[in-house]
């Protein structure tokens, strides 16, 4: 019932950013799942569809609620989502992840505690001892908030992190 109201154009006009995420998710699960070279003709219409609703609602350079603020929460899924398209061969616009990375860049915390930087060989594994010894740099721990103006959290910061990662590899893959 959703892909045939989908299909209708139904669902996009109440459409929210989680949801529309899920979706392509799904349908580059299924892709996969399917073990085709590559996803069937619905899917990629449908998740060609998704992307270009995702370049039609971003505010400010990211996402949020329909009528409602923008923030990093939202963000994070729609660009696993962009992604997900992509490995699919559905891109979306370079400026798409220029003006999130921008939003992103402006809205980390300008300041930070100092914390002691690990660096991990995969090579070999470290003792209790190694680490609990370690004296490496130092550097300024910078996290992300939901929504501006609130204190940094853990989620939110990995997050924020992981978009950057994402807004990294997809603008390198269309350079």
């Amino acid at each position: 019932r959703l892909l045939a109201e989908f299909d209708e154009g139904k669902v996009l006009g109440t459409a929210k950013s989680y949801d529309m995420a899920c979706l392509v998710l799904l349908y580059h699960s299924l892709s996969e799942r399917d073990g085709a070279s590559r996803p069937s003709a619905t899917h990629l219409r449908v998740v060609g569809r998704l992307v270009k609703w995702f370049e039609e609602t971003q505010r400010d350079g990211v996402w949020g609620y329909p009528g409602g603020q923008v923030d990093i929460s939202n963000t994070q899924y729609v660009l696993l989502a962009l992604e997900m398209a992509s490995r699919m061969g559905v891109r979306a616009k370079p400026e798409v992840f220029k003006q999130a990375m921008e939003y992103l860049l402006r809205e980390q915390e300008r300041t930070g505690p100092m914390v002691t930087l690990y660096y991990f060989d995969e090579r070999r594994e470290f003792t209790r001892d190694e680490l609990e010894g370690y004296t490496g740099p130092t550097v300024q721990a910078r996290g992300f908030n939901y929504r501006g103006g609130r204190k940094a959290t853990g989620s939110i910061t990995a997050g924020g992190v992981s978009s950057l990662a994402i807004i990294k590899s997809q603008l390198s893959q269309q350079n």
